[in-house]
């Protein structure tokens, strides 16, 4: 991703954690600061997860998954945001024909099942994916990066 001052940012693990390493050593009386920054966007990471789960394609029932995402600290200035509902990643992720799960296993021919509670067999070829944890990290990447580069800018400047 490229950021309007020019400067590129890669998403693999060593860079973050090189990152971390030069937060810590560069900006350690702004990393109180860091911290509160990365909370404040896993509180709004939650919430577009939850605003997510409405776009399509929707589901009938998804008052279960939209309580069950939470964030949580870990250690330093890391956090969660996660569910650890089962079917979520089915959710996400889609099933059958439709599933784009990276890990695969997805069945490539349609199936049937009983539903119980309409009493009758039925064909399915799936669930078509509401990549929702995914779409919320994309929709606030850029302006957490932004915000970011301004403590930095401000670290430096002050």
């Amino acid at each position: 991703m490229s950021v309007s001052d020019g400067v590129t940012i890669t998403f693999d693990q060593a860079s973050i954690n090189a990152a971390m390493r030069q937060i810590e050593a560069h900006l350690s009386g702004k990393l109180l600061e860091v911290e509160r920054l990365c909370h404040k966007y896993a509180l709004i990471v939650q919430g577009k997860a939850k605003r997510n789960l409405d776009r399509d394609p929707r589901r009938i029932d998804k008052g279960t998954l939209r309580q069950s995402i939470h964030w949580r600290k870990n250690d330093g200035i890391e956090f969660d945001v996660y569910t650890a509902l089962e079917y979520a990643a089915f959710v996400h992720f889609g099933t059958g024909l439709y599933g784009t799960n990276p890990a695969g296993g997805h069945r490539q021919t349609p199936w049937v099942y009983y539903d119980a509670a309409r009493q009758r067999f039925v064909l399915t070829r799936g669930m078509k994916p509401n990549p929702f944890m995914l779409n919320a990290i994309n929709e606030v990447k850029d302006d957490f990066f932004r915000d970011l580069l301004a403590l930095f800018r401000d670290a430096n400047n002050g």
